[in-house]
């Protein structure tokens, strides 16, 4: 069963409203829209020329949509290309690349920056610390707490240090020779000998 649509196409005895611009070509060296009119259905849509249309709101919001959509369409390209963090200028974090480590910090552009290890580059490159902190936290949260195990480990053996000293008398750890005996037996035998003369002295 055929459905008929009976619809008279807008002509120029009378004034019809545009709701809707859907599309847009050139014809003949002039600029046409495929127009949805206002109460009328998708298929009684037609293509008009711009000199034809009173609806300049309409033919704007249309030409914004479409240069946006142009711009994603570019930065998505852009995006698929596989190249260098540092290639061209282009961050690696633009190219949606992944930290494989961050080597280091420094401040010689008068700015906090890491020095970023990409995985999909052999190169690395530095990036201002704000913008690291903001889309690679997790990656920045990773270099410092091993900086802080690393700095933890190097004060815990120091503090180890200075209790072998102080069981010796405060020798340089240098100047002890081989002869020199600094076994648990020769520790023990300093503070039993200690204990006995603080014993002696307490008896007195």
């Amino acid at each position: 069963m055929s459905v008929f649509i009976d619809f008279k196409p807008p002509d120029e005895s009378e004034e019809y409203e545009v709701e809707k611009i859907y599309d847009k070509r050139t014809r003949e060296g002039r600029v046409e829209y495929f127009l949805k009119w206002v109460g009328y259905p998708e298929s009684a849509n037609t293509w008009e020329r711009l000199e034809n249309l009173n609806c300049p709101a309409l033919v704007a919001e249309f030409e914004e949509g479409r240069l946006k959509k142009k711009k994603r369409d570019q930065l998505r390209q852009t995006r698929g290309r596989p190249q260098s963090p540092v290639k061209n200028g282009v961050c690696g974090i633009e190219n949606g690349f992944e930290v494989e480590r961050i080597i280091g910090a420094t401040d010689v552009h008068g700015e906090l920056e890491f020095l970023i290890k990409w995985k999909e580059s052999p190169l690395a490159e530095l990036v201002k610390a704000s913008i690291a902190n903001e889309k690679l936290p997790a990656a920045v949260i990773a270099f410092y707490e091993a900086r802080l195990v690393t700095r933890f480990s190097k004060s815990e053996s120091n503090k180890d240090v200075k209790k072998f000293k102080l069981a010796n008398n405060g020798r340089n750890l240098n100047s002890v020779s081989d002869d020199d005996s600094l076994n648990g037996d020769s520790m023990e035998t300093d503070t039993a000998i200690t204990a006995g003369t603080s014993t002696n002295e307490a008896s007195i």
